[in-house]
């Protein structure tokens, strides 16, 4: 090998470390330029799990709120459900008492009617208005002849 063959092999070797060298510096480049977007895509990722894991908390307090309404629900069902039962029991027995109470009434005034009728106590008790009413005017035309004479004076 001449000398000049081998200068221009050590040029040329020179030229392809060069070009080695900038091969591996873009490959470093590269490298933590993929690095960069791989810590940016778990910062993200992070970002989103956190947000997720938050709405995955909201999710089950609305979820366990749920379930507490239906079961409040339920319970203001089956007690409205009883209320209405007793309405309509205390209804029948108030129809029944208001029914018992009508004919004891209805008993009661019969009666009275027929002691009244055996023993003429409305005809009694007439006469006796008709004497307290002449006593009463007898009583007013007193004190109006008083109240004349007294104007007269």
């Amino acid at each position: 090998m001449s000398l000049e063959s081998l200068f221009r092999h050590i040029i040329f070797s020179e030229h392809q470390a060069e070009e080695g060298r900038r091969v591996i510096r873009e490959v470093r480049s590269e490298i933590n330029r993929c690095r960069e977007e791989m810590k940016k895509a778990a910062e993200l990722l992070n970002e989103e799990k956190a947000k997720l894991e938050s709405k995955v908390q909201q999710f089950s307090e609305k979820a366990f709120l749920l379930q507490l309404w239906k079961i409040h629900e339920n319970a203001l069902e089956r007690q409205c459900s009883e209320i209405t039962n007793q309405r309509n029991m205390l209804l029948q027995t108030f129809e029944a008492t208001k029914k018992k109470v009508t004919e004891e009434e209805e008993k009661f005034i019969k009666e009275i009617a027929d002691f009244n009728n055996e023993y003429e106590v409305t005809k009694k008790r007439k006469l006796l208005m008709k004497e307290n009413v002449k006593i009463e005017i007898s009583a007013l035309e007193n004190q109006a002849n008083i109240l004349k004479r007294g104007m007269s004076i």
